[in-house]
């Protein structure tokens, strides 16, 4: 995986109506859109790298879903890995039952229609429809392109004042590189002046609390491909109208989720996300890390320790969280050169070693005194782990440090257990990646 900081990103960076009847009043999204070409990727793997590596929370289906049995398999392994999911039954389509679902109408007819079959959470409606909608639980939706949002002062002008007393997502933005269109042909030229209009527009929805979904989860957009989600960059050649696989917002969007700042190295933990826990391995990123390094890291609690090195090449080191680590923001720092990063340590940050370098594919594991076994790090001391495999449990003997190492952990499990497939690890509210059991 490339964890390289790119020149774009450093200028910042019912039964059925039971269904939702929670509001999404206060309820700040930050996800991607998916095609209706794409749905079938949305397996527990993808799923679980929208949640667990790019950090999104949530995921949105464009277009009206009437196939029932691909929702269902769809808000099943969402709910496993934590994502929220925002869709459109249309009129007559298939509702979830499922907390993990959102309701999004394509009009006021179409909302009106749901609320008819008993929904009483909030639903999704273009901002547009306001005025031919009663009072209600409605969250207003609108699209914003840079020909029309390029700077603050016109996205004031066109949807800001809706933000007074409605919550409000946007529904669809981002660099369209697809087509030769006046909202391509306004980014700039120059990658790091691009990324800033991309980190501008993010900055603007934080600051005022908008729900929003990034134009998508394909590739050529966000991602590369679906084997190793890698995300695009920005710089480089591109040109309106002719696609690149490579070329998109993809990597400055998930920076800007990791809250990497200007000039910082980038710290991912054993899932490859910018989380770690105490004892568990990390993995240090730069151009300006060079062998015979240390890593000093100053902990929540304002204590200073130095990490223990497992290896150091050129631009990367592996290294172990001190155990005595307070939970919260850690920052870790180079020694000599005191260029800086930082993580988000918590208690237990579940992750599966595979056989692949990039957290993904057959899980590595192993049988012992009649036990299936699983390998990785980052859930030193935890109990209460589960196996979750297509919607069932299979709650696991025991997890303990794996003999002879002081950073790797095994999770232990019945020899007789008959899962093949995606599955994923939980421990409490926290998600391993998913992994496949041969």
């Amino acid at each position: 995986m490339n964890h390289g900081f790119p020149v774009c990103a450093m200028k910042r960076v019912a039964l059925v109506l039971m269904l939702v009847s929670i509001s999404s009043r206060g309820e700040e999204l930050r996800g991607a859109n998916v095609r209706r070409q794409d749905w079938r990727q949305l397996r527990l793997g993808a799923l679980s790298m929208i949640r667990i590596r790019w950090q999104m929370d949530a995921i949105r289906l464009v277009g009206e879903m009437s196939d029932a049995g691909l929702l269902k398999q769809i808000l099943r392994d969402a709910e496993t890995v934590g994502l929220k999911v925002l869709y459109s039954p249309g009129e007559t389509g298939p509702l979830p039952l499922s907390p993990a679902a959102r309701l999004e109408a394509h009009s006021a007819a179409e909302a009106l229609a749901l609320r008819k079959r008993g929904i009483k959470g909030a639903i999704y409606v273009p901002a547009e429809a306001r005025e031919q909608l009663p009072q209600g639980d409605w969250v207003w939706t609108v699209e914003s392109h840079f020909d029309r949002d390029k700077v603050d002062d016109d996205r004031d002008q066109h949807f800001g004042k809706l933000t007074e007393g409605k919550p409000l997502t946007v529904r669809s933005w981002g660099l369209d590189l697809s087509e030769d269109t006046p909202a391509c042909r306004i980014i700039p030229n120059d990658p790091e002046d691009a990324g800033e209009m991309v980190m501008n527009a993010l900055d603007y929805f934080a600051e005022h609390k908008l729900s929003w979904f990034a134009d998508f989860f394909a590739p050529g957009w966000l991602i590369q491909d679906f084997a190793s989600y890698e995300p695009t960059v920005i710089f480089g050649p591109w040109l309106c109208g002719k696609p690149d696989v490579r070329r998109g917002m993809g990597e400055v969007v998930q920076y800007a989720l990791w809250d990497i700042k200007e000039g910082e190295l980038v710290a991912v933990g054993p899932s490859g996300a910018p989380v770690s826990a105490p004892g568990a391995v990390t993995i240090l990123y730069g151009t300006q890390i060079e062998k015979g390094m240390k890593v000093w890291s100053l902990d929540s609690g304002g204590t200073r320790r130095e990490a223990r090195i497992i290896s150091n090449v050129p631009g990367q080191i592996n290294f172990v969280i001190p155990e005595e680590t307070k939970t919260g923001k850690l920052s870790l720092v180079l020694d000599p050169g005191g260029h800086k990063a930082h993580i988000e340590i918590r208690k237990v940050v579940p992750a599966v070693w595979t056989r692949s370098s990039n957290a993904q594919g057959e899980a590595v594991s192993s049988r012992r005194d009649g036990r299936l076994i699983l390998h990785g790090s980052g859930m030193h001391g935890a109990g209460g782990a589960e196996l979750i495999w297509q919607g069932r449990v299979f709650p696991a003997l025991k997890v303990q440090r794996e003999p002879g190492t002081e950073w790797n952990d095994e999770i232990h499990f019945a020899g007789d257990l008959e899962v093949k497939g995606e599955a994923v690890l939980r421990i409490g509210n926290a998600v391993s990646n998913a992994f496949v059991l041969p």
